[in-house]
Parts: structure tokens; sequence; C-alpha cells
């Protein structure tokens, strides 16, 4: 007579475990209380990271100022993103140049990059723009539209684009 070892049982059991576990982990994560907390220490790493650096905000920009910055959690990444702006205005020959950039706060990867210079009586010249996240292909932009639809979904902190 053979003998046949069943182990579907366990493993059944143990996937249903783990995917009970998952959705209440999930679940958790989803509160709002939770997700509140997650803001507030994505702020704080921000302004740790801005005040490391030596930038400062500025509502009047001289060469080389931090315009701005803002902090974005976004839940469905788990991610805090610093979203910098840069304008550098050169009053000799009134040259304004912005440079923009989203960066993940604990892990300072940049993960955006935006440059544009702009002399009075001409188009924006865009020297830089583009998107790399971690395991996709780099994606190319020519404006500071398309840049500003290239990062939307990394700083909402809702549902991704459609």
């Amino acid at each position: 007579m053979k003998r046949i070892a069943v182990f579907a049982f366990p493993t059944v059991a143990i996937i249903g475990v783990a995917a009970a576990a998952g959705f209440y982990l999930d679940h958790e994560l989803s509160r709002p209380e939770f997700i509140l907390a997650l803001q507030k220490r994505c702020a704080k790493q921000a302004e740790r990271v801005v005040a490391g650096s030596g930038w400062k905000q500025s509502d009047d920009p001289v060469n080389g100022t931090v315009e701005s910055y803002t902090d974005h959690y976004n839940a469905r990444l788990g991610r805090c993103f610093i979203l910098f702006k840069f304008t550098i205005n050169d009053r000799a020959d009134k040259e304004t140049r912005k440079s923009f950039s989203l960066r993940d706060a604990f892990e300072q990867a940049t993960y955006a990059e935006y440059f544009e210079s702009d002399l009075p009586g001409f188009n924006p010249l865009v020297s830089t723009c583009s998107l790399t996240m971690p395991n996709e292909k780099p994606v190319a932009c020519h404006s500071n539209e398309e840049w500003s639809r290239l990062i939307k979904p990394y700083i909402e902190t809702g549902a991704p684009a459609q």
C-alpha cells in the first residue's frame, strides 16, 4: 500500500493567515490617523533635509536661493517626497533660470529634474526635463507642463492619475 502525504491543508492555512495579516496591515496603514502621523513625519524629515543643506525659503529669490519646497507624503507609494523649486534671477542680462527637483526625503534620491532658462523676448529653453523612478525606464519631457504632469501622481496623496 502506498502512502501519500497531503500538505495542501497546512499550505492553504498558512496562505490564508498571511492574506488575513496582509489585509489587516493594509487596513491599518490606510486609517486616517496613521496617514496623518506619516504626513507629519514626512514634513519633519523635509525640514531636516532643508535645514541640513543650508537652503532657505525666500519670497524674493536671488542667485542660488531656494524659492520654495513642499513635502508630499504619498500614501499609495508609502514615500515622502520633497518638491524643490529654485529660481535664479540674473539681474545683469535679465535671465531667469528655473530649476525644479523631486526627491525622496529619506533616501535623498532625486527622481525628477527640470531646468529652464528664460531670456526676455525668447521662448524658454528647457535643457533638462526627466523623471526616473526606481525600477522604471526614464521618461523625458520637453516643457514645464509635461514635467508637472509627470510628477503629479507622486506628489498627490490619492490614487494615481488615469
